[in-house]
C-alpha cells in the first residue's frame, strides 16, 4: 500500500495568501480581496482528495475569514469617517463649522462625533 506524501499546495497557498491579507491591513481593498481568496483556497484544499496539511487549510480559512472581516470593518469605518464631515468649499462657512468658538476642522473628531450620534 502506497501512501501519498505529496504536500497539499492549496492548503499552503491558502495560509500564505491569508497571512498576506492580514499584513495588508492598511489597504482594506487588497485585504478584503486576499482574505476572500485565501478563504476560497482553504475550502478548496479541504474538499480536495489530498488530506495532507489539512490543518493548514483550516488555518487558512480562519485567518482569511478574519482578514476579510477586518477589511470590511475598516471599510465601513472609513466610509463613516468620510461621510461624517460636511462637504463644504474652503471659503464657505456653515453654522456647524464653529463649535464653542473653535473651528471644528478636525475630520477625525467630526467622524467620531458622527459615529457617536448614529449609535445613540
Amino acid at each position: 500500500m502506497e501512501t501519498n506524501n505529496k504536500p497539499n499546495g492549496l492548503a499552503i497557498a491558502s495560509l500564505v495568501v491569508s497571512c498576506l491579507a492580514m499584513l495588508s491591513c492598511c489597504i482594506w481593498q487588497i485585504q478584503i480581496f486576499l482574505g476572500m481568496f485565501g478563504l476560497v483556497l482553504g475550502i478548496l484544499a479541504l474538499r480536495s482528495g489530498n488530506k495532507n496539511y489539512a490543518d493548514l487549510g483550516i488555518a487558512g480559512i480562519v485567518v482569511g475569514g478574519m482578514a476579510a472581516a477586518l477589511g470590511i470593518a475598516i471599510a465601513v469605518m472609513s466610509l463613516l469617517m468620510i461621510t461624517a464631515g460636511e462637504p463644504t468649499a474652503p471659503g464657505n462657512v456653515s453654522p456647524d463649522t464653529f463649535e464653542n468658538g473653535k473651528e471644528a476642522t478636525d475630520s477625525v473628531m467630526m467622524a467620531l462625533r458622527g459615529i457617536w450620534c448614529r449609535l445613540q
